[in-house]
């Protein structure tokens, strides 16, 4: 029994060793979409609301 628990802890430290630890990726800002539309797209020209005739 002992010999057992004795390989599982080896093995349990042959997988932990192996795995080198994982740097965290650092976050790309996100990019600021109404700016970007801002910049890009053509003014909004609303229809203006017309005189009922006298």
């Amino acid at each position: 029994m002992e010999e057992i628990l004795a390989s599982i802890r080896r093995i349990i430290a042959d997988d932990q060793a192996a795995k080198p630890a994982e740097i965290a990726p650092v976050p790309e800002p996100e990019p600021d979409d109404v700016l970007d539309l801002a910049e890009v797209a053509e003014p909004v020209i609303r229809p203006r609301a017309v005189a009922p005739p006298e």
